[in-house]
C-alpha cells in the first residue's frame, strides 16, 4: 500500500486568502453613491452602538499616535464637532483612523473633503444637528434612520425630497430631559428627551422657491461622479472664465453686479488666489444658470451657454425723487409718539429716504429717534440680565435643596432652551449667583447646627 506524502499534497494546495482582519466590525455605510449618503458623524454614532459604547469610549479606543497627534479632551469630542464633516483636518485624521479600524475604505466621502482645495471652509458645514422628520420616518419604516451630508451643509436649508424646512430643534419640554449618561447619541434620537426625531419634532414647514432650488443644486452635485474625486481649484477658475466670456459676453463687472461682490474677490478667484465659499459657487450657478457640478467639472463643453447680462443702468448718475418734506416731519413726529422707539435706519425704511437725508433736514428729530432707541435697547438688555438672574437663582436654590452641586450641565438641564446663549458676560453672572447660593446654604446650615 502506497503511502502519501502529506507534505507533498499540502504543498500542491492552492492557499486560500484570508479576509482582513479589522479591530470594529466592518459597517458598512448607507447610500455611499448617491445624494441620501450618510455623514461622517451619523456613521461614527452608528458605530459606536453597533458595539454597545458611546461615541466618546470609541472615541477613547483609536489611536492618534499613528496620525501623530496625542490624545487629548479634543479628540474625545471631536465627533460633536460640527467640522468632523467637514473639509478640514479633523475629518482627513478620522476618516484615516476609521478605515483603519473597520477596514471600510472611501469614508472619506462621507464627508466634504474633496472640497478643501475649491471651497472656503467659512460657512460650509452648518453650525447645529439639522435633520427632515419626514425623511427620517421613512428611514423607519423601511430600514434604519441615519444622518445625512445633506443636511450638514450650510447652504441647504431644506429638503430635496419633501420640500420642506430641515428642523433644528426637539418640542420637548426642559422637564423631559436626561442627563448626559442617560443621553442616546445617534441621528434620529433627540439626546435631551431620548425621544425619535420623526415623531417628536415640530410640524414642518414648507420651503421656499429659492431653498428648493439651492437643495436640489446641492443633492445634484453629491449624487455626481465628480464629488468622489478632489476638485482642483484650477478646474472651477477654467469654468468662472467661461461663464463670463459666454454667459455674461466677457464682463466680469456683469457677474460682479449679479453677485454684489468687489472685483477684487472675482479677481481672486479667476486667479487662485482665494477660494469662493460654497454659498457664492451656489450664487453663481443660479446666475448663470447651471448645475453646480459644471462649475466643478471644469469640463466646458457642459455648460449650458446663454446671454445673462445684467440690466443697463442709467445714463444719469443719481435718479432724484422729489421727496415731500411735510410728509417726512409728519411721520417722524408719529414715529416719537410709539410706545417702542424704532431706529433712524428703520425711520429711513419706511420713508423710502437715506439716513444721511433723515440727518441733514431734520436733524434734531432723527438724532432723538436715534437716542430713544438706543436706550430703550439698553434698558431692555437690563431687564433680560435681571430676567436671567432670577432664574440662575432660583435653578441654583432648586438644585441645593435636592442637595445637587451647581454645575452648567445641570443647569442646562433644568433650563432647557433658556440656557443659551451662554456669553461671557452671562458666564459672569451665573457664576456670582452660584458663589452667593452655596455661601447662603452654607451659612443657613452653620446656624442650623
Amino acid at each position: 500500500m502506497q503511502t502519501l506524502d502529506e507534505c507533498a499534497v499540502l504543498s500542491d494546495a492552492v492557499p486560500s486568502a484570508m479576509p482582513v482582519r479589522s479591530t470594529l466590525y466592518r459597517l458598512l455605510p448607507i447610500s455611499m453613491e448617491t445624494a441620501e449618503r450618510e455623514s461622517l458623524s451619523s456613521y461614527f454614532c452608528r458605530l459606536a452602538d453597533a458595539h454597545c459604547i458611546s461615541p466618546f469610549q470609541l472615541a477613547d479606543m483609536a489611536d492618534l499616535s499613528i496620525m501623530g497627534h496625542s490624545k487629548s479632551r479634543w479628540s474625545r469630542r471631536a465627533w460633536q464637532d460640527p467640522q468632523f464633516n467637514g473639509a478640514g483636518e479633523v475629518p482627513r485624521i478620522w476618516t484615516a483612523l476609521l478605515e483603519g479600524m473597520t477596514s471600510v475604505q472611501s469614508l472619506d466621502r462621507l464627508t466634504v473633503l474633496q472640497l478643501h482645495d475649491v471651497v472656503g471652509p467659512v460657512g460650509l458645514i452648518a453650525k447645529e444637528k439639522r435633520w427632515c422628520p419626514i425623511c427620517l420616518d421613512e428611514d423607519s419604516q423601511h430600514g434604519l434612520p441615519y444622518g445625512r451630508l445633506l443636511w450638514e451643509i450650510a447652504v441647504v436649508t431644506a429638503c430635496p425630497s419633501h420640500a420642506v424646512k430641515l428642523v433644528k430643534e426637539c418640542s420637548c419640554s426642559p422637564e423631559q430631559r436626561h442627563t448626559r449618561m442617560q443621553a442616546k447619541y445617534l441621528h434620529h434620537i433627540c439626546k435631551f428627551c431620548g425621544g425619535d426625531l420623526s415623531a417628536c419634532s415640530p410640524p414642518v414647514k414648507a420651503a421656499d422657491d429659492r431653498e428648493k432650488i439651492v437643495a436640489q443644486l446641492i443633492s445634484r452635485f453629491l449624487e455626481s461622479a465628480y464629488f468622489n474625486v478632489p476638485v482642483q481649484r484650477s478646474s472651477f477658475s477654467k469654468s468662472l472664465a467661461t461663464l463670463i466670456d459666454h454667459n455674461f459676453d466677457g464682463k466680469a463687472a456683469w457677474l460682479v453686479q449679479a453677485l454684489g461682490v468687489s472685483k477684487v474677490t472675482v479677481g481672486e478667484w479667476l486667479h487662485e488666489v482665494r477660494p469662493p465659499s460654497l454659498a457664492r459657487v451656489v450664487q453663481i450657478a443660479q446666475a448663470a444658470q447651471c448645475p453646480v457640478v459644471d462649475l466643478f467639472a471644469g469640463d466646458t463643453r457642459g455648460l449650458s451657454m446663454h446671454s445673462s447680462r445684467a440690466p443697463r443702468r442709467s445714463n444719469n448718475k443719481r435718479l432724484r425723487t422729489k421727496v415731500d418734506k411735510r410728509h417726512v416731519q409728519d411721520e417722524l413726529q408719529k414715529y416719537l409718539a410709539e410706545s417702542e422707539p424704532i431706529s433712524a435706519a428703520e425711520a429711513s425704511r419706511r420713508l423710502g429716504v437715506s439716513q444721511r437725508y433723515l440727518y441733514l433736514w431734520f436733524n434734531s428729530v432723527t438724532k432723538e429717534l436715534a437716542s430713544r432707541r438706543y436706550v430703550f435697547l439698553a434698558e431692555r438688555a437690563k431687564a433680560a440680565v435681571r430676567e436671567r438672574e432670577v432664574r440662575y437663582r432660583t435653578t441654583a436654590q432648586s438644585l441645593l435643596a435636592n442637595g445637587s452641586t451647581l454645575s452648567w450641565a445641570r443647569f442646562r438641564a433644568v433650563l432647557g432652551k433658556d440656557a443659551n446663549p451662554f456669553t461671557p458676560e452671562l458666564r459672569t453672572l451665573w457664576k456670582r449667583v452660584c458663589t452667593e447660593e452655596e455661601n447662603k446654604a452654607e451659612f443657613d446650615s452653620n446656624r442650623c447646627k
